[in-house]
């Protein structure tokens, strides 16, 4: 298990020499899951790269752009909707950045 490689959070759409990172990814079999900033995002690159063995591409949205809602409200409702919708699918992963919450 030494040389397992995994990273359960990368955020791909941030890498400007995205299939550099890809290459690396596959080549050191690295299973990872590479989370996007926007639902657009993930629709192209799921699209884009499906394929591969290593990496998969999951729906993101990113806590700095939720903070454009004024009403907190809505925040919590958009993020509820997000837990139903995974709930209704077995096999999802809801991953969650929580950065000065309270």
């Amino acid at each position: 298990m030494a040389d397992f490689l995994m990273d359960a959070h990368m955020h791909f759409d941030l890498y400007k020499n995205r299939e550099e990172v890809l290459s690396y990814i596959e080549a050191h079999h690295s299973y990872t899951i590479a989370v996007t900033n926007l639902p657009e995002l993930y629709e192209r690159y799921y699209r884009q790269y499906a394929d591969y063995k290593y990496i998969k591409i999951a729906l993101g949205f990113h806590p700095e752009l939720a903070l454009q809602y004024e009403n907190q409200r809505i925040q919590k409702d958009i993020f509820n909707e997000i837990v139903q919708a995974c709930k209704k699918r077995e096999s999802k992963i809801l991953s969650v950045h929580s950065r000065r919450a309270e």
